[in-house]
């Protein structure tokens, strides 16, 4: 690897990282194999990440960092309710011809990491993904209160936690089969979810 200075090693460090993972999944995200691709010592790799399981906690992160302004760029021009009904519904609805390539790796990277969050930097950036999820959700119910589209009564925290929490249920039951228990699709879930909600 030439010389770089440390912030764009490290990011070249990240693009190796991401399209390995893109390609191969995160389990390919090993040391060794990173400094391979980039020609360098893994003490090089290590220098920045101390493991391997620092460089995949960090590939989900850096994944939706490079996702999530396009995301929210167009979730920002719908209504409140709508909004909401994208994000728990993976934001297909939401996601343009340019967008979908990258938010296929990201939700591939999103249930790999759940199966490894054993892994505590894994199971760090899984939190983070879901707080960041969740600051979302609290601000788009506190807008619709505040417009009068949602009830001026709502329990804000308390209404975001339960979406959330359904949210990745239903991930947890589409991943083993078990959604047509539900009798709807992903969409018509929520909106039923959100109607039982008062929103």
């Amino acid at each position: 690897m030439a010389y770089l200075c440390r912030a764009d090693r490290r990011e070249a460090i990240m693009n190796t990282v991401i399209d390995i993972v893109s390609r191969e999944g995160l389990a390919a995200a090993t040391v060794r194999r990173i400094a391979q691709e980039l020609g360098c010592s893994p003490g090089q790799i290590h220098h920045h990440f101390t493991s391997a399981e620092m460089l995949r906690a960090e590939a989900v992160r850096e994944v939706w960092a490079r996702l999530e302004p396009a995301l929210l760029e167009a979730m920002m021009r719908r209504q409140p309710r709508e909004r909401l009904l994208s994000v728990l519904s993976g934001c297909e609805n939401v996601i343009g011809k340019e967008l979908g390539p990258i938010m296929d790796v990201a939700e591939r990277l999103w249930h790999e990491a759940r199966g490894i969050r054993h892994e505590s930097a894994v199971r760090d950036a899984i939190a983070h993904g879901i707080n960041r999820m969740s600051d979302f959700v609290i601000a788009t119910l506190q807008e619709g209160v505040e417009a009068g589209i949602f009830p001026p009564d709502l329990e804000v925290r308390q209404v975001a936690i339960r979406l959330i929490s359904a949210a990745q249920g239903y991930d947890l039951l589409e991943e083993t089969g078990s959604t047509v228990y539900l009798g709807a699709d992903r969409a018509t879930f929520f909106d039923e979810l959100l109607r039982r909600e008062k929103l």
